[in-house]
This record gives structure tokens, C-alpha cells and sequence, in this order.
């Protein structure tokens, strides 16, 4: 059974409150009463179905009482009928503005006070039903929105796993470019730093259309004639293109294509913060992609640095100083990553690899480069070639260190869990 619909009404006279508080409960609603418009405000709350106003009070009068009523999130949707004598059409304006739904006046008919209550409190129902409604519209959106994410950033990490497979030297680098990327978001402390990320783990999808050979003498620092150059610049471009043709990674393909620019200066000025995060994105890939690259030609932290300093109109000076505020330990480790040695089959997913990892047949085949990430689809291939005699090789890992409190690192939101 229903519970009686609960009614506040507002009276300085206690006769007014009484009378009018036994029609309503003969009705089968349950009546509440406040003597001044300071009582009423006290006593009004959410579940109040409806306000019975009293317009000529001490203190606050009606029209203040109902203009709060309606300046209030929490009871701005609660009807007002207006109990006046005033029949004057200024009065009713003045009613009308300060957020009254209905008049009814003095002395008060029985009859006309039930059907003009009914009316109100069955409006009440209807915005009560679609407000409800609404919510659980907004719930569902929120929860297929989530699915969605989830289900693109399972595809594009399963994406990145399976090119680690078929080229581990050129996507042994995502993992530590997503890493320098994170904590160079943390020191420039970047909103929605998730994109970002997202953006550096699609950042080399690129090179699978560049040959090997060229892949080869690009990363380890080998002269490149003019024509292999031009393919090493044209990755970025082709990721984009590529990276386009799928919905929702349109921000990712635009910060990945904006490598490319050959001047940014004109944004090296103010808050990083307020500028285009595709921009931003851009400058943070520029930076860290080339700033890896450095690293894995033997390049100290310090000396990459430098180097990229060197190039003023292409790094935004913000930018470098983050990626110089990045410490790192003598071996040009994050210090987020503890150095260890473990047995091949002990690797576990997350752990990034200190040193290439070879079979033990007679061709010696690299089956992952070192700073790859350890993936579930890495261990599976490991799994079906190594022999038992390989699994008990030690080998040099990386493994991420557990923050002080022990708990994972906070995101920035619930859709930008790592992938």
C-alpha cells in the first residue's frame, strides 16, 4: 500500500493550520504543519510532496519562502500552491515569479483545495517518473559507454601484443614510452592524462609498413640514406591514417600525426593545462619518442636530455623540464621499476625485460628484445618454444615497484584503467 502523500502547510495562524490540516488528513493525506516561513524551510525536505503557502507572514513572507524554496537543488521541484486573499493580478505575478505552481484563495473551499492538490501532487508523479527514468537512461549510457572502453582498450592492448610478437625491436618500446609518458603527465600534474597514454601505446603501429633492415639500422643508430629516411618520418603519418578509420581514436590519431609539425613554438606559452590536448599530446610524444630513442643508442639520461635541448623549436621547454625532472638510477632505470633476477619461468606480465631473451637451439632465435613488456600473449609464446631446460635460465627483469601505501596508482577516470 502506498503511503499518504505528505503535505507541508504554512500558516502564521494556528486556527488556518488547524482547519486546514483536518480537510487534508480527511482526505487521506498526511499534513505537516510550520507557523513562519523560517519553520517551513526547517521542516521542508525532499520527500515533501507538496508546500500549502501562506502569503502574508511576519518575517519571511510567501514570496521570499517560495523564491528559496526554487533556489534550493534539493526542493526546487516541489509544488507550491499559494494561499492568498490577494486577488489583484500584480499579486499574482509577483507569485508566479517567486515559483508558485497554483493559487487558491481565502477562505479556502474544501472542494476547489482537493482538486487543485490532486492536480499538483499527479504533476509531481509525472516529473517524479521521468526523472526517474532519465537517471536510469543515464545509468544504462554510462555503463554500455564503459563496456566500450573497455572493449577498445582490450583490443588495442591485444593489438600491441600481437605486433610485440611479429617485431619485438620496434615494439619493445611501447612499454617504456607509455611509462615515460605516465610520469611525465604526473610532473606536468596533466588532466585526462589516461589519453595520453593511450596515444603512446598506439604511437609505433607505424612501422610495420617500414622494412626491417631499415627498422634495424634506424634503432641502432646507423646512417640512413635519404630515402630510408623518409619512411622512418613517415610512421607517424601512417599511424594516424590508419589509427582514423576507427572510431573513438581520433584524438590519439591526431596527437600521434602532430609529431610531424615541424614548428610548435608559436605554443610554448602559458599553462600547459589549458591548451589543446591533441597539441599537448603531440609535444609529449615528440619528446619521449625521440627521447627513447636516445636512450636505446646508449644515450645517458642526462646526455639525451641535452641533445633534445638542443632542438628548441621542436620540444616545448615545460615539456623537457618534466622530462628532465624524471629520476632515474645509474643505469638509466625509473626508479618505479626494481632491478631483479629471475628464472625465465617465474616471468610474470608487467615485468619489463632487462636483456634480450634468446632461445638455446642452435640458432640462438630472439624471441623478445630487452625493455619489452611481458605480456600474456609473450608468456604463451614462450610457453610453446623454449624447452624445459630454457625455463630455468635466469634472466634481468625490470618489476614495478609497489607504492608506498601498496595500493594502485590513482587514474584520472574510471575508463582510464591501463588497458
Amino acid at each position: 500500500m502506498a503511503s499518504p502523500k505528505r503535505i507541508l502547510l504554512v500558516d502564521d495562524e494556528a486556527e488556518v493550520l488547524q482547519v486546514l490540516g483536518e480537510i487534508l488528513t480527511s482526505m487521506g493525506f498526511q499534513a505537516e504543519t510550520a507557523s513562519s516561513g523560517e519553520e517551513a524551510l526547517a521542516k521542508l525536505t525532499p520527500q515533501t510532496d507538496l508546500v500549502l503557502l501562506d502569503v502574508k507572514m511576519p518575517g519571511l513572507d510567501g514570496f521570499q519562502v517560495a523564491q528559496r524554496i526554487r533556489k534550493n537543488p534539493a526542493t526546487q521541484d516541489v509544488p507550491i500552491i499559494m494561499v492568498t486573499a490577494l486577488g489583484n493580478r500584480p499579486d499574482r505575478l509577483n507569485a508566479v515569479r517567486a515559483g508558485a505552481s497554483d493559487f487558491i484563495q481565502k477562505p479556502v473551499d474544501a472542494v476547489e483545495l482537493r482538486v487543485r492538490a490532486e492536480a499538483q501532487l499527479k504533476l509531481k508523479e509525472s516529473q517524479d517518473e521521468v526523472k526517474r527514468q532519465r537517471a536510469e537512461l543515464q545509468r544504462a549510457y554510462a555503463s554500455e559507454k564503459e563496456l566500450l572502453e573497455r572493449t577498445l582498450q582490450g583490443s588495442v592492448r591485444a593489438l600491441v601484443d600481437i605486433l610485440g610478437l611479429v617485431s619485438p625491436l620496434v615494439f619493445s618500446r611501447v612499454g617504456r614510452i607509455r611509462r615515460l609518458v605516465r610520469q611525465l603527465c604526473m610532473n606536468l600534474d596533466l588532466p585526462n592524462a589516461w589519453q595520453y597514454e593511450f596515444a603512446a601505446m598506439l604511437s609505433q603501429v607505424g612501422w610495420v609498413a617500414v622494412p626491417q633492415e631499415v627498422t634495424e639500422k634506424h634503432f641502432t643508430g646507423q646512417p640512413l640514406t635519404p630515402e630510408e629516411q623518409k619512411m622512418v618520418e613517415s610512421h607517424p603519418e601512417t599511424t594516424a591514417d590508419l589509427l582514423a578509420r576507427i572510431p573513438r581514436l581520433g584524438s590519439a590519431a591526431e596527437m600521434i600525426r602532430g609529431q610531424a609539425k615541424t614548428q610548435f613554438k608559436e605554443l610554448y606559452s602559458g599553462d600547459l593545462k589549458h591548451r589543446d590536448p591533441a597539441a599537448i599530446g603531440s609535444l609529449i610524444l615528440r619528446a619521449v619518442v625521440y627521447y627513447d630513442l636516445l636512450l636505446s643508442q646508449g644515450l645517458s639520461h642526462r646526455d639525451a636530455v641535452t641533445e633534445l635541448r638542443k632542438a628548441e623549436a621542436r620540444n616545448d621547454p615545460a615539456i623537457l623540464s618534466a622530462l628532465q625532472a624524471i629520476i632515474v638510477d645509474d643505469a638509466g632505470n625509473p626508479i618505479d621499476l626494481e632491478p631483479r633476477k629471475v628464472r625465465v619461468s617465474e616471468l610474470a606480465q608487467e615485468m619489463i625485460l632487462g636483456e634480450d631473451l634468446l632461445s638455446r637451439g642452435e640458432r640462438g632465435i630472439l624471441l623478445a628484445r630487452k625493455g619489452q613488456e611481458v605480456t600474456r600473449a609473450l608468456l604463451e609464446k614462450l610457453k610453446n618454444t623454449l624447452l624445459k631446460a630454457d625455463t630455468q635460465r635466469q634472466i634481468f627483469v625490470l618489476v614495478p615497484r609497489p607504492n608506498p601505501e601498496g595500493q594502485p596508482p590513482p587514474q584520472d577516470s574510471p575508463q582510464a584503467a591501463r588497458p
